[in-house]
C-alpha cells in the first residue's frame, strides 16, 4: 500500500490496481497517480505532439486515467486518425469543442478513399464519430 500521494511510479498494464483504486490511495490520491502515468505513458509512445495512433490514449485509459488534452489545439488534433476508439467528440480528440472540425477532417478523409461509394463513406464517417 502507498503511504503518500507523492510515491506514485508508472506501473505495468497487467496490473488491476488502477489509478484511484485502494491499492493506487484512493481517489484523493488519483491526480498524482494518473501524472506518473502521463510520464510513462508519453515515454512509451513517443511521436507527435498528442497521440497520433491511439497509443497513449490506451496508455492511460488501461491505468485509469483521462487523456489530458489541454494545451492542445483542435487544429493539432485534425491530423490524427480516428483509432482505438479515439473517435470525434471523444476526450483524445478535444472533445465537444474540437467535434466539429474534427468530423470535417474525417468527411475528408472518407471521401477520398478509393474504390469507396456513398454508403461505404457514410460508414467510414459513422465509425469516426460523425
Amino acid at each position: 500500500t502507498t503511504t503518500s500521494c507523492d510515491d506514485f511510479k508508472p506501473f505495468p498494464v497487467a496490473t488491476d490496481n488502477k489509478c484511484g483504486s485502494e491499492f493506487q490511495g484512493g481517489s484523493e490520491c488519483q491526480s498524482q497517480c494518473c501524472a506518473a502515468q502521463k510520464s510513462g505513458c508519453f515515454s512509451d509512445c513517443p511521436g507527435a505532439p498528442l497521440d497520433q495512433n491511439g497509443c497513449r490514449l490506451k496508455c492511460l485509459t488501461d491505468r485509469g486515467c483521462d487523456f489530458d488534452t489541454s494545451g492542445v489545439t483542435c487544429n493539432d488534433l485534425e491530423r490524427f486518425p480516428v483509432l482505438l476508439g479515439n473517435k470525434c467528440g471523444t476526450p483524445g480528440q478535444g472533445g465537444e469543442k474540437c467535434e466539429k472540425q474534427c468530423c470535417a477532417a474525417q468527411e475528408e478523409f472518407c471521401e477520398n478513399r478509393p474504390a469507396c461509394n456513398d454508403a461505404c463513406e457514410a460508414q467510414c464517417l459513422i465509425d469516426r464519430g460523425c
